[in-house]
């Protein structure tokens, strides 16, 4: 079976007759052009912005510019664009590409397509920031920051952070990290809503707070804008009108002051982000869905990404190891898992063991090679031996014994599950822990009260 299949909806893919490897560098050109048409290159948004004071970095340039770019340099000379097209070139570069900067034959090897209608054209392997936060386990500076270096110098292009990772930490690094690499070199989002890791002060969608947690972000790293503004793990929320209503206008009203180029939402249940689409009357351009599209789950291309290509939006795809089902470690104890899937994913493991081979590596490569819909994949290490062998599975191929553990773990152990996902878990979860420090500081509050 077939993991990823075309959409026949799509007016992007209908107008790409790429299907065979050979042609996929023609279909991603030919996408990175009409996009621009499909979109409206000229659209406000797309424009550089006014200038910013207080920073180094120079403004973004409008997305045509970018296509522009990609287009008359990603096919070498006597491709075919499509039948009967000839367009001349030399090199099979992205519009990211700076010479003498970048180590050129990694970049060559690296896959990219276009994000959407947004004009970016994004690397297959995305550099997620959680890892540079100390989401999981101490972060050794240096070393965190030679492995950020060299997965830009290597094409890694796309870069995703947030205030949450680490309370500012990741962003804090990676503007250390950034300081000296062309701006041009990179995309990077951010994401506000969600801050501290007492419960009372985690979440605040209000548009103040978020308006002022895109100025914070845009310090600690040290830019004067970011290419994506995101609204963070919406489903927490109370209310999906006030996201949809307040919180996304806010980072609209970011976008329009210079401080971001595009709107994205995130967040792990997928209804909650098609209710936001819905709602809002704002023009979101990407949406990040993270532990959907992996050996365990490939729910996104059902429940999310038609209606992703229908609106001209692009997909970051996050967590192919499932936040660490699919890996010899197992997952953390706090993982919101159900036990249906947790037990489908130790047998995948312990499948993989009797196989000789090594069930991370074969779901990353899933995550990244299996489907041509989906442009990136987030992959998050602080350790540079990591990103070294992350940067490789970019690019590699399977043997035959890895190909056939891929096929029995999706076809034979994860397709019998009953629900591949854990939706409501952790907002229950949430919910039930903010009830009590509610309790706890009424209770305090009251005692006060009385002793005064």
């Amino acid at each position: 079976a077939q993991p990823c299949k075309p959409n026949p909806a799509s007016p992007t893919l209908q107008a790409q007759p790429f299907a065979q490897p050979q042609f996929r560098g023609c279909a991603i050109r030919w996408a990175a052009w009409s996009s621009l048409g499909a979109r409206g290159a000229t659209s406000s948004h797309q424009q550089p912005p006014p200038a910013t004071s207080g920073s180094h970095q120079q403004q973004p340039p409008a997305a045509a510019t970018m296509a522009e770019h990609f287009v008359a340099n990603l096919l070498s000379e006597g491709d075919e664009a499509w039948p009967g097209m000839h367009v001349p070139g030399s090199v099979r570069l992205p519009p990211t590409y700076v010479e003498g900067w970048h180590d050129r034959a990694a970049v060559e090897r690296m896959k990219y397509s276009p994000l959407g209608g947004t004009g970016m054209v994004v690397s297959i392997l995305g550099l997620g920031g959680s890892a540079l936060g100390g989401c999981y386990g101490e972060v050794e500076e240096v070393a965190a920051v030679r492995s950020v270096h060299l997965a830009l110098k290597s094409g890694v292009n796309y870069i995703d952070t947030a205030v949450w990772y680490g309370q500012g930490k990741s962003e804090e690094l990676l503007g250390k990290a950034l300081a000296g690499v062309p701006r041009q070199a990179y995309y990077i989002a951010t994401k506000a809503c969600r801050y501290e890791t007492a419960v009372l002060e985690m979440f605040d969608f209000s548009a103040a707070r978020t308006l002022r947690s895109v100025d914070e972000s845009l310090a600690r790293l040290g830019l004067a804008y970011v290419d994506v503004i995101q609204v963070h793990d919406p489903e927490f929320c109370d209310s999906v009108d006030q996201v949809a209503t307040e919180t996304m206008p806010a980072l609209d009203e970011a976008r329009r002051a210079g401080k971001a180029r595009f709107v994205g939402v995130t967040g792990y249940p997928l209804g909650v982000q098609r209710e936001i689409l819905a709602r809002t009357p704002v023009q979101v351009d990407t949406s990040l869905a993270y532990c959907h599209y992996a050996l365990n789950d490939r729910t996104l291309l059902t429940d999310l990404l038609p209606l992703l290509e229908e609106r001209g939006m692009g997909v970051v795809n996050a967590s192919a190891l499932g936040m660490g089902l699919l890996s010899e470690a197992g997952p953390p104890a706090w993982h919101p898992a159900t036990e249906e899937v947790k037990a489908a994913c130790r047998a995948a493991v312990d499948h993989c063991k009797a196989q000789g081979v090594n069930v991370s590596k074969l779901a990353l490569h899933f995550s990244l090679h299996s489907c041509d819909r989906i442009p990136t994949c987030l992959v998050s290490t602080n350790v540079y031996e990591y990103m070294v062998m992350n940067i490789e599975a970019a690019s590699a191929t399977l043997t035959e014994a890895e190909e056939a553990a891929i096929a029995h773990m999706r076809d034979d152990i994860f397709a019998g599950l009953s629900s591949p996902t854990w939706e409501g878990e952790e907002v229950a979860k949430y919910r039930k822990k903010r009830e009590k420090a509610l309790q706890q500081a009424a209770q305090q509050a009251e005692a006060g009260a009385s002793q005064g």
